[in-house]
């Protein structure tokens, strides 16, 4: 009587035993998510004439590869950044270059065609770069060859310190930055929003990742992402 009673406990003991090798095995299998590094306080940015910095532009809304942008610092001072920007489109392969003027911190100031006063907010980040910082900004647009400014206000968030995979494979601590704007003068069913979520990475001195929304009236007209293909720092001499 005690030999057949202990053999449905051996059973039992053998099953559970291989039930817990099954967690233990299922628990190493799962690989817990990528984990940012430390936060860095601030980052400075540091540029040379010769970094840059080659971006695939795809359409948001279909997924259609829209072309590449390079931007390539010609000027760099403790105020401002100068590029040359190459832009070639998918559809018709046609490139085009201009000179874009941004401040010490990325935010645009002019690109040929348009003047930003005192700079473009969603193109660069803060003065105070840590997560949790909040700001409100307003920043005139003038079209070249005109006098009439355009004034936008908005506000903008530092709203992580995460890990950003890009389409091809490459990850990057970054800081994450929502920044959102609407012309001061305009209002009901034709009302310009502007959305705009930036990765920023001390690493490359430069987005590495942003996503732009345009909505009139409440509605999606425009989305657009640009991903870091390639990043070129200067060569060292």
């Amino acid at each position: 009587m005690v030999r057949s009673a202990s053999l449905p406990f051996a059973f039992f003991l053998a099953v559970a035993a291989t039930t817990a090798m099954a967690d233990d095995a299922a628990k190493t299998d799962q690989s817990p998510p990528p984990v940012a590094s430390d936060v860095p306080v601030n980052p400075a940015i540091h540029v040379s004439p010769g970094d840059s910095w080659t971006y695939d532009v795809r359409d948001d809304i279909t997924g259609d590869a829209r072309g590449v942008v390079t931007f390539e610092v010609t000027k760099a001072s403790d105020t401002e950044i100068e590029t040359r920007s190459t832009q070639r489109k998918k559809v018709t392969d046609l490139q085009s270059a201009s000179t874009q003027v941004f401040d010490a911190r990325w935010r645009q100031k002019s690109n040929g065609k348009f003047a930003f006063q005192p700079y473009l907010a969603s193109t660069g980040v803060p003065d105070d770069l840590e997560v949790g910082t909040t700001w409100a900004f307003k920043y005139e647009v003038v079209r070249k060859g005109s006098e009439l400014p355009k004034e936008f206000r908005g506000n903008g968030k530092v709203e992580s310190w995460e890990k950003v995979t890009l389409p091809n494979g490459t990850v990057y601590d970054a800081f994450k930055i929502d920044v959102a704007a609407a012309p001061a003068s305009s209002a009901g069913d034709r009302k310009l929003e502007l959305h705009t979520v930036m990765w920023f990475a001390p690493s490359v001195n430069r987005l590495v990742k942003r996503i732009d929304e345009n909505r009139v009236g409440g509605k999606l007209l425009e989305a657009r992402e640009q991903t870091l293909r390639e990043y070129r720092p200067a060569p060292k001499t």
